[in-house]
C-alpha cells in the first residue's frame, strides 16, 4: 500500500498507510477560487447536476402528501400547491441573491427546501383544521430559513414582496390571514418544565 511519512511539530515522526481521501466542493462563485487542475488530476471527479424542477415538485410533494395524510381533505390538496409556491420562491432567491464577498452565506440549496418541509412536519391535524392556518405556517417557515438569513432590508423586502406576491396570486381568498403580521409560532409555555406534555408546533 500506499505509505506517507509526515513530519508534525513535536518532530514525531507518523506513518500513514493505505490512506483514500474524499472530497466535495461547489461551484466557483460566491467567494469560492477555481481548483488547481493539477490538484483535481489527483482525484476520480464526479459531477452530480441539480436535479430537475419537475423531480424536486415530486420529491418534495410526496413528503408532504405523506404527512397531510391524517388532516382534513382541505388541507391535504394543499400538497401541490404548496410545493409549487415553495419551489418558485427557492428559485427566485437563488436568482436574485447570489453570494457575494459581503453576503458570503448568501448560499441557498436543498438542505434549505428540507428544513421548510420539517418544520411543516411538526403540524399537527387538531391544530390545523382549515387551509389559511396551514399557508401560514407554510409563510413562517419560508421566512424562518430564507428572509432570517438577509442582512440587508433591500433583499428582506424582496423575498417579502415576492412572498405576497404568491400567496395573493395563489391564495386570495385566504391571502388577507396568512399575510397578517406579526406572525408567530412556537409553543414556550412549558419549555423549562421537562415533565410536562410534550410541547406541539
Amino acid at each position: 500500500g500506499v505509505e506517507c511519512t509526515i513530519v508534525k511539530k513535536d518532530m514525531q515522526w507518523r506513518f500513514f498507510r493505505d490512506i483514500s481521501y474524499l472530497a466535495a466542493m461547489g461551484k466557483a462563485g460566491g467567494g469560492r477560487n477555481e481548483v488547481n487542475p493539477r490538484f483535481l488530476s489527483l482525484f476520480a471527479v464526479f459531477n452530480m447536476v441539480f436535479p430537475h424542477g419537475d423531480t424536486l415538485h415530486h420529491i418534495y410533494a410526496t413528503i408532504l402528501k405523506g404527512h397531510l395524510q391524517t388532516f382534513l381533505p382541505e388541507i391535504q390538496a394543499l400538497a401541490g400547491p404548496i410545493t409549487k409556491l415553495t419551489l418558485e420562491l427557492y428559485a427566485t432567491i437563488v436568482k436574485e441573491l447570489p453570494p457575494t464577498p459581503s453576503k458570503f452565506h448568501y448560499i441557498f440549496n436543498l438542505r434549505d427546501l428540507s428544513r421548510v418541509y420539517y418544520g411543516l412536519s411538526l403540524t399537527l391535524p387538531e391544530r390545523y383544521v382549515d387551509s389559511k392556518s396551514f399557508v401560514r405556517v407554510w409563510r413562517n417557515e419560508c421566512l424562518r430559513i430564507f428572509h432570517d438569513r438577509l442582512i440587508s432590508s433591500k433583499d428582506k423586502e424582496l423575498v417579502q414582496g415576492h412572498m405576497n406576491d404568491l400567496v395573493s396570486a395563489n391564495f386570495r381568498e385566504e391571502s388577507e390571514v396568512v399575510l397578517r403580521n406579526p406572525i408567530l409560532f412556537g409553543d414556550y409555555r412549558a419549555a423549562l418544565n421537562p415533565e410536562t406534555e410534550p410541547r406541539v408546533y
